[in-house]
């Protein structure tokens, strides 16, 4: 069977487009839901496209996700989604997509 994409499309490989930058392990003993710290993205949170829980430990500005960010949940679904919550840490089973060109 041949796959017969829409003209003026081309086939790429992902890894092409853009780099992926994998959720950290952050220490559950930090999670809170009473407001202190900024807030973490668990894997359960990206098909309701927002979170509740806090951390509160120390942390790399790296793993931040801001609105829009392109986030991938790496376990038996692979929910993909464009994040629409406030700015957040990527926790681990979390991956976000870094587009390489503007073109993707």
């Amino acid at each position: 069977m041949e796959n017969k994409l829409p003209e003026g499309w081309e086939w790429n490989k992902l890894s092409e487009l853009a780099n992926f930058f994998y959720g950290g392990a952050f220490e559950s003993s930090y999670f809170n839901e009473d407001g202190k710290g900024v807030k973490i993205i668990r894997i359960r949170n990206l098909k309701q496209g927002f979170t509740e829980t806090y951390y509160a430990g120390e942390y790399d500005e790296s793993y931040l996700v801001q609105n829009s960010d392109i986030l991938i949940g790496m376990d038996g679904e692979f929910n993909i989604v464009k994040w629409t919550g406030e700015p957040a840490l990527l926790n681990q089973r979390v991956c976000k997509l870094i587009v390489k060109s503007e073109s993707f």
